[in-house]
């Protein structure tokens, strides 16, 4: 019988210039990841314009714990697209997850996301699954745009832990 399950993802990924052409959208690298897993550490590599991200794929908790770096490289990049239902980039119930902006590993600010919707969805959303917590979340050197909608740019929904009462 032939395995049509690709291994699990490790190492290096650049995206749209590798195998994966989006982060979000089908056959994006978060709907790889899902469906695959990871057995190491994983760094995205943003290489070019990300244009028509439309956020149709969450990243989804990574069994083993591993981490997920997102970060430009070779020169300014954007992430932009439309989503009027949910956040444009988001995670769900995925710990140990950094979006770094910056070029150089310092404090440049050379990574813009912008969500161009003009409804109320988010641009990132970093949330939990039931009630296990994420952890190991980070956002930094990054640009966030909103576009012209008027709800929060940027949401940490974990509700991992907490109790009604």
């Amino acid at each position: 019988t032939i395995n049509d399950v690709p291994p699990p993802l490790s190492g290096t990924y650049n995206v749209p210039s590798g195998t994966y052409t989006s982060l979000t959208n089908a056959g994006g690298i978060f709907a790889a990841i899902n469906a695959s897993g990871a057995s190491g550490p994983i760094t995205i590599n943003i290489d070019g314009d990300l244009t028509g991200e439309t956020g149709a794929n969450a990243l989804n908790a990574i069994g083993g714990g591993h981490a997920v770096l997102i970060k430009p490289t070779g020169a300014l990049r954007n992430i932009s697209g439309t989503t009027n239902s949910d956040a444009m980039i988001r995670t769900s119930g995925a710990s140990n997850v950094t979006i770094d902006g910056s070029l150089s590993g310092g404090t440049d600010r050379s990574l813009t996301i912008t969500n161009l919707s003009t409804t109320a969805p988010q641009v990132v959303r970093f949330g939990s699954v039931g009630t296990t917590p994420v952890t190991g979340i980070t956002l930094k050197n990054t640009t966030i745009t909103n576009g012209v909608n008027t709800s929060s740019a940027v949401v940490i929904a974990d509700t991992g832990g907490v109790s009604g009462g």
